[in-house]
């Protein structure tokens, strides 16, 4: 508070409470506390000013109680009073002109206090306080903490301090009493014959700490139509309501004394039992203020849903996960689909007329309560309006921004939020493109200098990494001579369909972007992409990748795009193909019959190559505005036999991925405090700001999988500067483990695969990590490398070494879905090891040869590299029926370097077939490959071909 400090402490059991204690302050200012209390309200101090508190106990020795804190005071920022103009109506309203407030960038949130005046025997209301300062502020939050109904409906002794509404931007005026909600607050009527004054409380960060700033009281308020309030004489009032609540008191402290002493074996325990009952959160109690915006918003939004899925300790996070999953991931879906939708909440911004265009999507909308409010400009209505909310994170409110991918219309205001707002880091979680489609507009420039409404924009560098870039960008404003920098993180590697594989290369970007936030920065800014297709589709794993159901042109449009046949399966009926949907209770079923039936198109394993003249397509109106997602079943005829699940997700944009970002780095941080995390809550919450978030239940999975890997193996990366005091202590012998830390950290990794929770000793801050040996450096300017053609690396196994695109590591097992054409009758023999095949998303595909089944295949992965997707190829030591198909692969993919890690025979078996010429000239199918030179190094061999295609004259390439 501006000019009150409340200081809070605990008492030591062994402390003697008749001893009081002594409070020093500013200069030798001093206060005497009775030794029972353990928190002191001290005024009359100077807005932004430092003050250190000495807490003691008087007459002590010098080794007695002492404790000091320092603590500056919240800013002078509401200087005048609210203003009522006019009186109260007969409806019990006012209106109040609200005080203007200085430096309002600090300020996160803002209630309008109301406190009821009490009324003497003389007929006059009691004066408040002479400032708000002088309450305590804690007492009232903590009421407010508590279930807001049980306040709303209490009936109350006498009147008490109530907070009427909340606001994230300050209006100029209010009306009080209009009975209407505020950010879950109601603005009750004013009642007849009752005075009040109100004030206005802010939130204010500074420095990472929560302060609070107050307006002066206002004139009372009193209503037009007088009911005269009974009076009460003070003290003999006192004596007729103590007297027998004190009567009362005693009797039952008798009935409990007896209870007690009849049940004295289970007293310890059910004294255990009632604490535990009547504190259902004691966990976070101690490290949650009492005053904390995120938490008082957490506990007035208590859904049935949060309180029946509690927050997970972190040691249980790999058992719950366990149960999650089974039953092919039954749990994970009942859970998933009781989440709140939150969609109770207005959105009339959104609504305007002058707004839509601003949406990407009509579903897409942004909530009134918690929308991002800018600057208005004179003239241009709709000028404070942007299709984004502010999300909270763990215990810091306002943490993020989720916002949609700029339109070009929006470019001017993204820009200006980002410079109103402070915001340091800004988050795209998908590409420009997928598939040749466009997935977001870029809203900033190639190169040089764009201006973008009342922003300008110059890009000041490009650092382009394997799964995500980082650009950094010098903003200024118009009319401002102030230059800010502000950096984008845009993550690559999110598949077009579903979720990343695997959680690392995530958990590695949303580390590096936390360590180039500033601590004093403003919301972190998140957004993604525009959706429209479907995100999960559950298919038999013999159907895999063979049927596709993806959103139609526009927005309350559905296209289902289903194949004529499959292999295996005879071609359908084409009169009796149909098709349903459930939403909500009700059912959609129609039937179509398709005029070409004997139009069947080949299996594609990438739907997204399925040309359109290939699918039999169906629009069907559905609801709109916003609604959930649509699940059904499709069915086949009986000639057909078999059906599959689908889930339709409504196209929308800055809710799915965005949701997946700021769940994790919330939970993460909660981890470091709480070592519990509460990805249940955090959703529904989530959701009560910003509609649809985390939008599938693949997100929701790949939210638990992500944490269960951050806890299980911690920060791997390592600064260079420590990597030898890393390696150092990897090599020691765990205690109590017999094993040292590099073994156990490689059995952490082997447990790291698809569709399972690791098992055994947790990693959150491992021995050796960079946890321990400093933070990640914040990314510096680093010159792109060139493009390269990827590096061909030989030998038999290396697949199972490699990260992400191969078998995770050894002796990991995936289901055979995920090795499609690997397991083609036509390609079996070309596998040198049955239990090393490339998966379907990572496999090398060749040109396929017209007539010549399985021809586009050879047993070769992309790996990513640091800086380049697809930097290497690592493939099997070539076969002898395999050797024309690895010169085809060197030839189509550019390769010009190939490295090879095997000797042709080991131990008495083939390892790899020898697939150059030795002396002179030979020929591979198109290729003819001639031996120019070959050098014996002294601990490898170096050879140099030339490779022409036989096809073309004068077109050849150099190997080594």
């Amino acid at each position: 508070m501006k000019s009150s400090v409340l200081l809070t402490w605990e008492i030591p059991d062994t402390y003697n409470p008749a001893q009081p204690f002594t409070i020093l302050y500013d200069n030798g200012q001093s206060v005497e506390v009775d030794g029972k209390l353990k928190q002191k309200l001290i005024t009359g101090l100077q807005p932004e000013t430092q003050y250190s508190f000495l807490l003691t106990n008087r007459g002590n020795s010098a080794g007695g109680l002492q404790h000091r804190v320092s603590t500056m005071t919240a800013p002078d920022i509401l200087r005048t009073k609210p203003f009522l103009v006019g009186k109260t109506n007969s409806e019990g309203m006012v209106t109040v002109e609200l005080p203007p407030v200085q430096a309002s960038e600090k300020v996160r949130a803002y209630y309008i206090v109301v406190v009821p005046l009490k009324k003497q025997r003389t007929g006059k209301f009691l004066k408040p306080w002479d400032n708000p300062d002088e309450m305590n502020l804690e007492e009232l939050l903590r009421e407010i903490n508590r279930t807001s109904r049980e306040l709303r409906f209490r009936r109350q002794a006498e009147p008490k301090a109530y907070i009427a509404a909340y606001f994230q931007s300050l209006p100029k005026e209010f009306i009080l009493g209009d009975g209407k909600m505020y950010g879950e607050f109601e603005n009750k009527q004013l009642q007849s014959g009752q005075e009040y004054v109100l004030f206005v409380l802010a939130v204010v960060e500074m420095l990472e700490n929560v302060m609070y700033a107050t307006s002066p009281y206002s004139d009372p308020a009193v209503s037009a139509d007088i009911d005269p309030q009974p009076i009460i004489d003070e003290e003999e009032g006192l004596i007729w309501v103590v007297g027998p609540v004190l009567a009362v008191v005693f009797i039952i402290c008798i009935v409990i004394a007896i209870l007690l002493y009849k049940s004295k074996p289970d007293r310890k325990r059910a004294e255990s039992e009632a604490r535990k009952g009547s504190l259902p959160n004691s966990k976070e109690l101690p490290l949650h203020h009492p005053t904390d915006p995120v938490e008082l918003r957490r506990l007035n939004f208590q859904t049935p849903g949060m309180t029946s899925h509690p927050p997970i300790p972190v040691t249980e996070l790999a058992d719950h996960l366990e149960r999650l999953k089974a039953n092919d991931n039954l749990k994970f879906s009942q859970e998933y689909e009781s989440i709140d939708p939150g969609q109770q909440f207005t959105w009339e911004h959104s609504n305007l007329e002058v707004n839509k265009p601003k949406n990407r999507y009509a579903n897409v909308i942004a909530y009134d309560h918690s929308r991002v409010l800018l600057s208005a400009i004179d003239g241009i209505p709709g000028s404070d309006y942007v299709n984004a909310n502010y999300i909270d994170g763990y215990r810091k409110q306002n943490a993020y921004i989720a916002t949609q991918g700029a339109l070009p219309e929006t470019f001017g205001e993204f820009w200006r939020m980002i410079w109103e707002q402070r915001s340091a880091n800004i988050v795209m979680m998908t590409k420009l493109e997928e598939r040749s489609r466009v997935k977001c507009d870029q809203y900033w420039p190639t190169r040089g200098t764009d201006t973008y409404g009342l922003i300008q924009v110059t890009l000041l560098d490009t650092v382009e990494l394997a799964t995500y870039c980082v650009r950094t960008f010098a903003l200024f404003k118009n009319g401002s001579s102030e230059k800010r920098e502000v950096r984008q993180f845009q993550f690559t590697a999110w598949p077009d369909h579903g979720v990343p594989e695997h959680p690392t290369l995530f958990l590695a970007f949303l580390r590096r972007v936390k360590a180039c936030n500033p601590p004093d920065a403003g919301p972190m800014v998140v957004h993604c992409r525009k959706t429209e297709h479907v995100e999960r589709t559950t298919v038999p794993n013999s159907l895999a990748g063979a049927a596709a159901a993806s959103l139609g042109p526009r927005p309350g449009l559905w296209l289902i795009r289903i194949p004529l046949a499959l292999p295996g399966r005879a071609p359908m009926n084409s009169a009796a193909a149909q098709w349903g949907c459930s939403n909500g209770g009700r059912r959609v079923d129609s039937r179509e019959g398709f005029r070409d039936p004997a139009s069947l198109f080949q299996v594609f394993h990438d739907l997204e190559e399925i040309h359109p003249s290939h699918i039999p397509q169906r629009l069907s109106r559905l609801p709109r505005n916003p609604s959930p997602p649509v699940k059904g079943t499709f069915c086949w005829s009986p000639a057909a036999a078999w059906s599959f699940k689908f889930s339709l997700t409504p196209p929308t944009a800055g809710v799915g991925r965005t949701g997946c970002f700021i769940v994790i780095d919330a939970m993460l941080e909660r981890i470091k405090h709480e070592k519990t995390v509460d990805i249940y809550g955090h959703v529904t919450l989530m959701r009560a700001q910003r509609n649809y978030m985390v939008q599938t239940e693949d997100q929701y999975v790949f939210i638990h999988d992500a944490l269960l890997e951050a806890v299980n193996c911690g920060t791997t990366e390592v600064p260079a500067r420590n990597l030898y005091a890393y390696i150092q202590k990897l090599t020691q012998i765990e205690g109590g483990e017999n094993v040292t830390g590099m073994e156990l950290e490689f059995k952490v990794s082997v447990l790291r695969r698809p569709g399972s929770a690791a098992q055994g000793k947790s990693f959150l801050f491992p021995p050796g990590s960079p946890d321990s040996l400093g933070p990640v450096g914040p990314v510096g300017p680093v010159v792109p490398a060139p493009p390269q053609t990827p590096l061909v690396l030989s030998c038999e196994g290396f697949l199972v070494h490699m990260k992400q695109k191969t078998q995770r590591l050894a002796n990991t097992k995936a289901h055979t879905s995920r090795f499609i054409s690997a397991n083609l009758p036509c390609n079996k023999f070309k596998n040198r090891l049955v239990n090393i095949m490339p998966y379907e998303s990572t496999r090398v595909c060749l040109q396929p040869i017209r007539g010549v089944e399985g021809s586009d295949y050879i047993n070769g992965s992309f790996i990513d590299g640091y800086r380049q997707q697809k930097a290497y190829i690592a493939t099997q030591g070539p076969l002898a029926e395999t050797t024309e198909d690895f010169w085809r692969m060197l030839w189509e993919h550019n390769s010009t370097i190939v490295v090879m890690l095997t000797k042709l025979r080991e131990m008495g078996r083939e390892k790899c077939h020898q697939y150059w010429p030795a002396e002179r000239s030979a020929r591979y199918q198109y290729f003819v490959v001639d031996p120019m030179a070959e050098y014996n190094m002294p601990q490898y061999i170096l050879r140099e071909f030339k490779v022409t295609d036989a096809r073309v004259r004068n077109v050849s390439k150099g190997i080594p």
